[in-house]
């Protein structure tokens, strides 16, 4: 199977996330993708993320501690969806 771009892989995961109801946020996607995915690459993709409006983020206070949650925009999600279909996500 033809490997997936981890801007996608990203993507991929946050709507694993979404579809659990469970909040995402940089530093828990830089730990699921240890060692898959730099931290320097999670960052560059989240910003190409959300210049193709792909996804969209909140701040949520968690735990006492101010994080931007991340999110599938609702024009991408049958486009995240289809992927995740085809390439689910191995962390």
């Amino acid at each position: 199977m033809e490997k997936l771009p981890s801007d996608f892989e990203i993507a991929v995961r946050i709507l694993d996330y979404n579809k659990k109801n469970e909040p995402v946020w940089f530093t828990k996607l830089v730990e699921d993708f240890d060692k898959k995915i730099s931290r320097a690459t999670v960052s560059k993709n989240l910003d190409q993320l959300f210049d193709l409006g792909i996804i969209s983020g909140d701040w949520v206070k968690l735990d006492g501690k101010w994080v931007r949650t991340f999110r599938i925009s609702g024009e991408a999600t049958s486009l995240i969806s289809s992927i995740a279909e085809k390439h689910p996500v191995q962390i």
